[in-house]
């Protein structure tokens, strides 16, 4: 589907004089009519997308073609800008760009509060614009009604903050050719729609459909213009009904497809509770929004960057960020972020794959590995705190588990870190578990001061014991690989598959992290 006018069409023909003669002559009254007070579709338009930007609504509109595209952005810009003056961003943008320049002028549009974007279908796939845009028009009917939902699936989608989104279809009354699409096509796959509540492709043969609808229409175009101002009927008799007829078959024989086609592949089998641990330790062992937003304000107060609490999220300082991290973030400050999704609108979102984060994890994970001077980063400490009451040592471990299938034909090597503690002595037995190591590594700050001889007294002791302690490490391993071929056995049931078997986990587990916890008494009774 190009959105370039397909003018080929006209020159592949033999013209006489006259008839370019004539061609020319409607040319010249077609652009004396290019105003809102002759062509009363644009004026529409413009009336529409007026009032959803009074409602605080920024629209798109979509075109079929490049050239009308234009033609509605210039007469909108010129009637925007007298009205809104500078405080409004209107653009068009059609695959005259390349892909990422036009990803760039799109996210350059969120300077502006009002903002209009005027596109062809080349941007109802590939790219969101649910975090700047709250409505849709549709200018131009597509005769594909998957295309509706491609376009208003750009905007009515995860991530949208308006919690109603505005769609418009424009066609004309006592147009034919409009009358027939949104009859014959639009309206029927919508029906079907509410009806099946399944979404379904359009029928293969829809170019042949539509070529009967269009050929009944242009030869008798009077007589359909008379039925669609009246009910929109066509007759019993007409050819345009033995062509919606048609199309109705296909129509309903490609709904039969395609909810046949739910039914095979639908996972009636997949209970939420049987995952749903699952799912809870991939968010665990990924980071959710809660772990981003800790390490990067933990961050932060580190590296000595002015980070403040507001009422959408936080407001970030850039000036002493380190260099590199400078080109992940933008370039006006200060400015607001979230860690959430769906973001305000004007902040920032950063997640956990931005890179913004992965370069921070890069440069605390150097710092630590490095023992820089400007960056002390502890895989070790010992630190006195009020969290505890007794002395507590937490280990993480990276831990590695090779998993096959039951004929070992198939090999998967599943790692991950692991966070394990005791308290006191380990001759207690006294261990935590993995989420009491998680809060107290996570919340235990130290209260209270301690001399360079006693944090490297106490390491040394803490590091006499890990090596002691390998037997109760071994466990924890295997422990863990047992869990892991469980979890793949669950996804098995659900999804079908090999059953799984653990080849012995890859000893001695490596230690990361150590950290002693020493309790600090002078606040305690």
């Amino acid at each position: 589907d190009p959105d370039n006018t397909p003018s080929h069409l006209i020159e592949q023909s033999s013209w006489a004089d006259s008839e370019i003669k004539q061609i020319k002559s409607l040319k010249v009254q077609l652009e004396k009519l290019s105003n809102f007070k002759d062509d009363l579709k644009v004026k529409n338009a413009a009336d529409i997308v007026t009032k959803w930007l009074e409602e605080k609504h920024n629209p798109v509109i979509f075109c079929r073609y490049i050239a009308t595209a234009h033609y509605v952005g210039d007469l909108l810009k010129e009637h925007l800008l007298k009205i809104y003056k500078k405080d409004i961003d209107v653009r068009v943008i059609t695959s005259e760009d390349p892909d990422e320049v036009r990803k760039e002028r799109v996210d350059d549009m969120k300077k502006s509060s009002k903002r209009v974007l005027i596109a062809t279908d080349c941007l109802s796939e590939g790219i969101n614009l649910q975090d700047l845009f709250t409505s849709v028009l549709h200018y131009d009917l597509p005769w594909n009604p998957n295309r509706l939902e491609q376009r208003e699936g750009r905007v009515d989608r995860f991530g949208q903050q308006k919690p109603v989104v505005k769609a418009y279809l424009l066609y004309g009354k006592d147009n034919p050719i409009d009358g027939v699409v949104l009859k014959v096509l639009l309206r029927k796959v919508r029906e079907i729609k509410r009806s099946l509540k399944i979404s379904m492709p359009f029928p293969e043969n829809s170019e042949t459909i539509m070529d009967a609808v269009l050929q009944s229409v242009l030869l008798n175009p009077k007589k359909i213009q008379e039925s669609l101002q009246a009910t929109i009927d066509f007759g019993p008799d007409s050819a345009i009904t033995q062509s919606e007829l048609k199309a109705t078959k296909a129509i309903e024989e490609a709904a039969e497809r395609e909810k046949k086609s739910r039914d095979l592949f639908a996972q009636y089998a997949i209970k939420a509770s049987e995952i749903e641990e699952d799912l809870h330790h991939v968010d665990e062992a990924i980071g959710d929004p809660k772990d981003v937003e800790h390490f990067v304000t933990g961050c932060m107060a580190y590296l000595g960057v002015q980070m403040d609490v507001d009422k959408k999220g936080y407001r970030l300082y850039p000036a002493n960020l380190p260099d590199s991290l400078k080109p992940t973030l933008p370039e006006t400050a200060p400015f607001a972020i979230s860690f959430y999704s769906p973001t305000p609108e004007h902040v920032y979102y950063i997640g956990r794959n931005h890179p913004f984060v992965e370069q921070l994890c890069q440069i605390m994970l150097a710092a630590a590995l490095n023992n820089t001077e400007r960056l002390k980063v502890a895989r070790a400490a010992a630190i006195k705190t009020t969290a505890v009451k007794i002395k507590t040592s937490l280990v993480l471990f990276r831990v590695r588990n090779v998993i096959s299938d039951k004929v070992g034909l198939n090999e998967l090597v599943a790692e991950e870190m692991l966070l394990w503690g005791f308290k006191g002595s380990p001759e207690d037995g006294n261990f935590l578990t993995n989420a009491e190591a998680k809060t107290l590594l996570n919340e235990a700050g130290p209260t209270g001061d301690t001399t360079p001889e006693q944090r490297k007294s106490e390491l040394k002791n803490e590091r006499e014991i890990v090596d002691i302690l390998k037997k109760e490490f071994d466990k924890v391993a295997f422990d863990r690989a047992e869990n892991l071929v469980a979890s793949h056995e669950r996804f098995r049931r659900v999804m079908g598959g090999n059953k799984y078997k653990v080849v012995l986990p890859i000893l001695p587990m490596d230690v990361m992290g150590l950290y002693v916890l020493l309790p600090d008494n002078r606040n305690q009774p």
